[in-house]
């Protein structure tokens, strides 16, 4: 964008004023203006203010007020001069909504010439409200001070058109400056902060001692920002968290673009100096600390380092969570960061990126001298392809990496990338580097859009890449990287020197250049000076055109565009100069005369631009947007270069992966379709002219023949003749030499076809035995699809096909596979024995296949030890014998098997176990459980001591699919760093099943965690990558206990269930018959009797006929319905709810107070807990085989697994 005169009070204006005022109050001049036909006049009154000033003072440079004065005094057009010192601030400085500067005549508060101002709020509590100085107000211009020290943000802009200039935030115990709205009943972008200005500004070593650094970042523009929010100029090093963090969530909906434009960002994730971190000495038995406040931190020595536990290291996070924010970045640079450079954090929504340098981001550093390693982990320079709907625009990129050669390192720091691109240079790993010299529709994740090798890269390509500067305590250092205007100036690091690379941009340099002598030297976002418009409609429409944007690269448009229709209160229609190559809105199907809208929770609007690309050449095309405000409208134009498109091979349509067709049907072969894979919106290529395609049809009698190449081509499909039918259609282009094959099948079944259980290639029967909670389960793959399977168990180490027929249990073929359960008491051992047949039984002789199911005693502690250290046998039933105690016992696992037997404990009892254990994933008795089942034992006394990196303890460190069924755990101690419990450290995958589990504690032993995720029974929820689902469903368990320490960082504290990550539609989590009673302690936030909270809100969860009978310790505050109701992520039912795509279905479920989202019966609870009917008739519990209810306690329990077993 070109150079526009930036939205600011010249400084120059300021002087002349005060110049002529000298030592008066009040400027000899005032203005006046028109706004909608009424006279406003301005006085431009000055004031003063000192650290020792008075409230009575009249407000001269000889006679100050105290700054707190000097704010409230303060209308449209005045001015509070600063002078020097340090002002002790223990309370929040506010300005609300009713302090409004205006358009021209905005509300200035500088430091005094040659002054050094400090606003220390280091006696400030820690507190999420206790921010230094929060403008909610319009037209502030704050200049030239330090803000340190403050309970939370040190600067918090809520209001819109406000400047920040040449300030720094440092110490401070959330983000430097954050930009976000002003209440949460604010819940429309139209009320939320935009068209902001924060300039030549620096914010470092901001740290969050309470939350162990995870959220202190520089400077933040998240959650809540509408247009127009601009960072220009700034610095952010040495913070907790990230240097930018502009992070979005499904709860409060899509936000405004940000723009962010010669900036640096270096060193986070690490801090200035050496600080304290909590610890034992000021953490109380809840997790309260006695650090309180800023200077009590920096007053600590203990326990001190240049590390943060929790803090991320991205240099731009650029959002976050599964919610759009659009952002764009131009001529910035980010370097040693602790993790990524730039990173998208899973953002979908649209990034453009332009002239932007990373290098050697993935650092670590010595937590004790604080000394740096590059490429220490494997993070990479651009994240920017996180989210897999991430199509972005970049030019002008440059990624460097050093150290990749080192052999040692066996991670590539890849960079990720989806979008338009042109003219950037990208890290693929071990010194490698790609490179994108014209435009292109190019992709990191697929080989042929990934650019072509560039290998001239290297330290001489730059004027330097050694930081001439040691950050250790440099408090100044900020300072040395400014020109005399306050400018950016990073002198000769990462200053690119290679001459190819000086013209690379188009005879431009590549990377960013960030060393210009002057702010007029730099290029700059367009927001205009409103100064003259003194009409409000007037205004609002110029800062509405200033901040409107079409998200995409102007040079190079690939796909649709999103058109905003409206912008800060206007609405925006827009018109397009070719409407065949960009059609602006998709026409309803109802209506074609109106446009389908796109509405976000946050009230963001927009239409489709439809992209049809030319096959032939680039398209130029203008669209215009019309923005309408008051009854005027202003215009604002669009120049976009519409590629060609090069038809190219896509998939094909048209037809299913498979048609099953009865004997003697009518069929023809399906007419298909080919997409043009160089298109987005679904174009799909021409027959004959881009393409022609033949197709083959290959028969055999079953699926086993194909596999073992028993089948020869036939002319057509045959539905009088049984079997199955390959379907083969070869695309070949006209245009290029790219040919697709792709293929389906084609089963015409009779019900007196032939049917067996099908083979691999050793001829073995691909039949799968395990047994269950339920029984055995037998999975098979079959020749055919249309049959009976019978399943029949005995003694017998054979059976004869008609004795299994007779006998046995009929499942239904219907697929190529099935798996089914056939109920068996799973104490003993016997011979599963199974044969197929097709549905008229007309196969005279059916092959029998035998398995047999085995039994083997567990007797000791030594073979209790082999057995959860070893690979199990899913045929195998692991009987216990006697109770085993294991006091003394050297229990020193290092098993990375997963558990997939039956383990029956048969109503005995194992205590005394203790594991004390380092290992990062499963501080557990059970490493793994998958597909395996754990039934009918009583674990006691048993203590699982992880670490501050261990994670994941539980008697089952995690499950990936199985049963827990009937267990009873008695004083179960479990710490982790991250997801613990007294069961499941995590449930990873599959289809899990925790039924008929019971946890009762004393007040004594606690279930606890470092970071975050920790419940009674599962402590986090989240699928591993290598998984397709994970589907949890919980029921009839009980659970007593104290659930968390307080002492948390992250939270997420469940008293059944801790942490649902819930980020995906195959998600499922169904809670039902569950009692919890006891505590839930939280250090953070996020908790929840039931269940803690979900991070969001793909899947589904269900909660029903639950009991809560807790109350929640939340930062030391009790959540009791007497002392205080539930806060909006902490509640007796259900914590934290984000929504989204999803589906909650939480109802019919009891708790002594009322759930904050959802509704629960809580009137008359107390009195209601002590009924059986209330469990019984009201709950639905199962009293006569699962639970008991004693008539003389008046308590609630679940059976033990030894009565159980006897019922």
């Amino acid at each position: 964008m070109k150079n526009k005169l930036i939205l600011a009070l010249p400084l120059a204006g300021i002087a002349l004023v005060l110049a002529s005022c000298g030592d008066k109050t009040t400027s000899e001049t005032t203005t006046t203006g028109s706004n909608n036909n009424n006279t406003i006049v301005y006085s431009n009154e000055t004031y003063y203010a000192s650290p020792n000033g008075v409230a009575s003072a009249n407000g001269t440079k000889g006679s100050p007020v105290d700054i707190r004065t000097g704010f409230n005094k303060l209308k449209a057009g005045d001015t509070l001069i600063l002078l020097d010192g340090t002002y002790n601030l223990p309370e929040r400085i506010l300005i609300d909504k009713t302090q409004n500067g205006a358009s021209g005549h905005m509300i200035t508060v500088k430091a005094d010439d040659n002054a050094n101002v400090t606003l220390d709020f280091s006696q400030q509590n820690i507190a999420g409200t206790s921010r230094g100085v929060q403008i909610n107000a319009d037209y502030w211009h704050l200049y030239g001070f330090d803000v340190k020290g403050a309970g939370d943000n040190g600067v918090y802009i809520a209001g819109s058109y406000n400047i920040v200039e040449n300030c720094s935030f440092h110490e401070n115990q959330d983000t430097g400056l954050q930009i976000g709205r002003a209440s949460s009943d604010l819940t429309n972008i139209k009320d939320w902060p935009h068209n902001n200005l924060i300039k030549n500004c620096t914010s470092y070593n901001n740290y969050d001692y309470q939350s162990y650094g995870e959220n202190a970042d520089g400077f933040a523009a998240k959650l809540t920002t509408g247009e127009g929010n601009v960072f220009d100029g700034c610095i952010a090093y040495r913070n907790s968290d990230d240097g930018w963090d502009l992070y979005a969530k499904s709860d409060s909906g899509q936000v405004g673009t940000t723009i962010i434009k010669n900036c640096v960002s270096f060193e986070n994730g690490w801090l200035l100096d050496k600080t304290a971190t909590p610890d034992d000495s000021d953490l109380n038995e809840n997790g309260g600390t006695t650090i309180t406040t800023t200077a009590k931190m920096l007053a600590k020595e203990t326990n001190a380092s240049y590390a943060t536990r929790d803090g991320d290291g991205i240099g731009f996070k650029l959002g976050g969570s599964v919610m759009e924010g659009n952002v764009i970045v131009e001529n910035c640079m980010a370097f040693n960061n602790r993790l990524h450079g730039f990173s998208d954090n899973s953002n979908p929504g649209v990034l453009s990126l332009r002239n932007c340098t990373a290098y050697n981001n993935s650092v670590s550093f010595n937590p004790e001298t604080g000394e740096v390693t590059p490429n220490s982990n494997t993070s990479n320079n651009f994240d920017l392809a996180r989210d897999e709907k991430s199509y972005n625009n970049y030019y002008g990129l440059l990624s460097y990496m050093t150290n990749q050669t080192d052999k040692t390192i066996t991670y590539s720091n890849k960079d990720a990338y989806r979008g338009s691109i042109g003219a950037s240079i990208f890290n693929v790993g071990k010194n490698k580097y790609s490179t994108f010299t014209t435009y292109q529709d190019g992709s990191s994740y697929v080989a042929s859009k990934a650019g072509r090798a560039y290998n001239n890269m290297s330290d001489d390509i730059f004027e330097s890449v050694t930081f001439g500067y040691n950050p250790n305590g440099n408090r100044q250092l900020h300072k040395l990287l400014r020109n005399a205007d306050n400018s950016l100036n990073m002198k000769d690091m990462l200053n690119v020197k290679n001459s190819d690379l000086l013209t690379y941009c188009d005879g431009k340099q590549i990377g960013a250049k960030l060393n210009e002598t002057s702010w007029d030297a730099y290029d700059h976002y367009g927001l205009n000076d409103q100064e003259g418009k003194l009409d409000d409609i007037d205004i609002v429409l110029a800062g509405a055109k200033d901040v409107l944007e079409i998200m995409c690269n102007e040079n190079a448009v690939y796909q649709n565009v999103n058109l905003i229709t409206k912008v800060n209160n206007c609405d925006v229609t827009w018109s397009s100069s070719n409407e065949l190559v960009i059609q602006c809105g998709k026409p309803k199907a109802n209506n074609p005369n109106e446009y389908e809208t796109n509405t976000s929770v946050s009230g963001v609007t927009f239409i489709e631009g439809i992209v049809n690309r030319d096959r032939q050449a680039d398209v130029k095309v203008t669209l215009t947007a019309t923005i309408s405000y008051g009854g005027k409208s202003v215009q604002k134009n669009f120049d976009l270069n519409v590629k060609r498109s090069i038809p190219t091979i896509g998939s094909l349509q048209g037809f299913d992966n498979r048609y099953i067709l009865t004997q003697f049907g009518e069929y023809t072969l399906p007419e298909v379709s080919v997409l043009n894979a160089s298109s987005y919106s679904g174009e799909t290529l021409i027959k004959d002219v881009d393409y022609v395609v033949e197709n083959k049809i290959l028969f055999a009698n079953s699926s086993k023949d194909f596999q073992e190449g028993n089948y020869y081509e036939i002319s057509k499909v045959y539905t009088s003749l049984p079997g199955v039918y390959k379907i083969v259609y070869t695309v070949q282009s006209l245009i290029s030499d790219e040919t697709l094959e792709t293929s389906f099948y084609v089963y015409v079944v009779s019900e007196e076809a032939e049917i067996d259980i099908a083979t691999d290639i050793e001829g073995k029967p691909n039949m799968d035995v395990n047994v269950s909670r339920d029984g055995v389960q037998v999975s098979a793959s079959f020749t055919n699809i249309l049959g009976t399977m019978y399943v029949y168990t005995s003694k017998n180490e054979q059976e004869t096909a008609a004795t299994v027929v007779a006998n046995g249990k009929a499942f239904d073929i219907t697929d190529e596979t099935l798996s089914s359960i056939y109920e068996m008491p799973n104490n003993d051992g016997y011979f599963v024995h199974v044969c197929v047949n097709n549905k008229k039984n007309t196969i005279e002789s059916p092959t029998v296949y035998s398995k047999e199911i085995t039994t083997q005693n567990i007797n000791t502690k030594d073979e209790f030890f082999d057995l959860v250290n070893s690979k199990a046998s899913s045929t195998v039933i692991y009987l216990l014998t006697a109770d085993l105690d294991f006091t003394g016992y050297n229990w020193s696992a290092s098993n990375t098997e997963p558990f997939g037997g039956l383990f029956n404990g048969n109503g005995h009892t194992i205590k005394n176990i203790k594991i004390a254990s380092k290992e990062k994933k499963g501080n557990a008795v059970f490493y793994k459980l998958k597909n395996g089942t754990i039934e009918n034992v009583t674990f006691e006394n048993i203590t699982l001591e992880g670490s501050s990196t261990a994670s994941l303890a539980g008697i089952v460190g995690q499950m990936a699919g199985g049963y827990i069924h009937n267990v009873s755990l008695k004083n179960i101690a479990s710490r982790a760093s991250t997801g613990a419990s007294a069961l499941v450290g995590q449930v990873a995958g599959g289809l899990n099943y925790i039924t008929q589990v019971s946890l009762v504690n004393d007040e004594s032993v606690i279930i606890k965690v470092d970071n975050k995720y920790c419940g009674g029974l599962v402590g986090n929820m989240q699928k591993d990558t290598d998984q397709s689902l994970v589907e949890l469903y919980v029921s009839d368990c009980y659970v007593k206990a104290t659930i968390g320490d307080g002492k948390d960082a992250g939270g997420y504290i469940g008293g059944i269930i801790g942490r649902n990550k819930n980020e995906f539609a195959s998600y499922n989590l169904d809670i039902k018959h569950c009692v919890f009673e006891g505590q839930v302690k939280t250090g953070k936030d996020y908790s929840g009797g039931i269940l803690s909270g979900c991070d969001n809100g793909a899947g589904n969860v269900r909660i029903m006929n639950c009991v809560s009978n807790c109350t929640i310790l939340l930062k030391g505050v009790l959540l009791d319905g007497i002392s205080a109701m539930a806060g909006k992520n902490d509640s007796p039912i259900f914590g934290r709810v984000t929504k989204g795509a999803g589906s909650y279905f939480v109802s019919f479920n009891y708790a002594s107070f009322d759930d904050s989202q959802f509704s629960n019966e809580y009137e008359d609870f107390a009195e209601n807990i002590k009924k059986e009917v209330f469990f019984k008739n009201v709950v639905g519990l199962d009293l006569e085989s699962v639970w008991i209810f004693d008539s003389e306690t008046l308590t609630i329990s679940l059976r033990d697994p030894a009565s159980i077993l006897a019922k």
